[in-house]
């Protein structure tokens, strides 16, 4: 996706993002066009890639398979991703994100706004997406955004903060009518990038959701 150089004046960036208040852009100093292609990649890698692995629609090879790393480069780059993740990215993830990619496969992408990190098993189970970018109040208001677009349900009892950390929660069912968990977690760590990141997992069956869901 090509972006076109912002040339707009102060005072036309903030009139625009007065349309677009999710994006908080006139606080972070970002055009909404910037702040929508990160966002946008979160929402769209969580949903056609941790969703995929989650359903079973995509897989990686197993750690036995003689040929696992040739299938799982191809794999990670029929993602959309280049697989492994740059020094400069790494650098930038924080204790926190250093946990979440710790020993597991990955892939990343630079987008305007941000650059996008999956994460697949290692340390921690399932299926990561991460977004490190610059400070902006907006970002997780935006992602929710997106991801409702891509058919994520809100769940406003599953919000809540603890300590530096705000999670939110969402439901998606599959044709078959299986619902899964998304996890929006927000982070407030000033000493990292790493603003967000999403998991997505199967919800077993026999668990109760709220009602509507």
């Amino acid at each position: 996706m090509s972006v076109v150089p912002n040339r707009t004046s102060s005072r036309t960036l903030l009139r625009a993002c007065a349309f677009v208040p999710l994006l908080g852009c006139a606080l972070a100093g970002l055009t909404p066009l910037t702040a929508g292609v990160a966002t946008k990649a979160v929402a769209d890698f969580s949903s056609a890639a941790c969703y995929s692995l989650a359903t079973g629609t995509i897989s990686l090879p197993a750690a036995s398979d003689p040929e696992g790393l040739d299938k799982e480069i191809k794999a990670v780059e029929e993602m959309g991703l280049t697989y492994g993740v740059p020094g400069r990215v790494t650098a930038q993830l924080g204790r926190a994100g250093g946990m979440l990619v710790s020993q597991a496969t990955m892939g990343s992408k630079s987008v305007a706004g941000g650059d996008i990190v999956l994460a697949v098993g290692g340390v921690q189970p399932g299926c990561r997406i991460l977004l490190l970018a610059d400070p902006d109040p907006g970002l997780a208001d935006a992602v929710a955004v997106d991801l409702s677009r891509n058919g994520w349900r809100a769940i406003p009892a599953m919000t809540a903060t603890r300590g530096a950390i705000t999670r939110r929660g969402f439901i998606r069912r599959d044709g078959k009518g299986t619902p899964y968990l998304l996890n929006l977690m927000v982070l407030g760590d000033e000493n990292a990038r790493l603003r967000l990141f999403t998991t997505v997992v199967r919800i077993p069956p026999g668990v109760a959701l709220p009602a509507g869901y």
